[in-house]
């Protein structure tokens, strides 16, 4: 005679489930768990380069990773950089346990820390990316003059050069060549 019950578990976990009858006593042990489902997270989020100029292409790579039980449905990363609207990119099906890089690019047009944040599913990520100009010295020639203006054969002459840096750091010691 086969003898069934029904049972509803109402979470997951390890059940003993044990039948007696007289002396006679069987258990068995069930593994509850959730049904097989995706579950994906931004593992990290990058910017390449980490500190670019305005008016210069900026990637940004978003690993997402796959921490369900089952393979995830083709979806969308939604993203936003600064203040300005919102933008999707496609994420393709991910296996259990699998990544995949997906990639957005930007220009930025102004110099400035910007808050860039991307997320999928109920996992968001933020970075700053610091938007600056390039930290280098610029060293240029603004004039050249002479004293007298207008020298003598055989007289001495004082040849003045004015140096300017344009750039944004001190520049190194370096040489002016005269040709004359």
């Amino acid at each position: 005679l086969l003898v069934s019950f029904t049972w509803t578990p109402e979470k997951e976990g390890t059940v003993k489930i044990t039948a007696t009858m007289g002396d006679s006593e069987k258990t068995i042990e069930v593994i509850v768990a959730k049904e097989k489902s995706s579950n994906l997270i931004i593992e990290s989020l990058s910017a390449v380069p980490e500190n670019p100029e305005p008016d210069s292409e900026v990637t940004v790579n978003a690993l997402v990773k796959n921490t369900g039980t089952g393979i995830s449905e083709p979806t969308e990363l939604t993203y936003k950089i600064g203040e300005a609207d919102s933008k999707t990119v496609k994420v393709p099906e991910i296996d259990p346990g699998g990544s995949s890089l997906v990639s957005f690019t930007w220009i930025p047009d102004k110099e400035g820390t910007v808050n860039v944040m991307a997320k999928v599913e109920d996992s968001e990520k933020t970075i700053e990316v610091i938007v600056a100009k390039e930290k280098s010295s610029n060293i240029i020639i603004e004039s050249i003059s002479i004293d007298p203006e207008n020298p003598k054969p055989d007289s001495k002459v004082v040849i003045n050069s004015l140096v300017q840096n344009m750039g944004t750091e001190a520049s190194e010691p370096t040489n002016i060549i005269y040709t004359i």
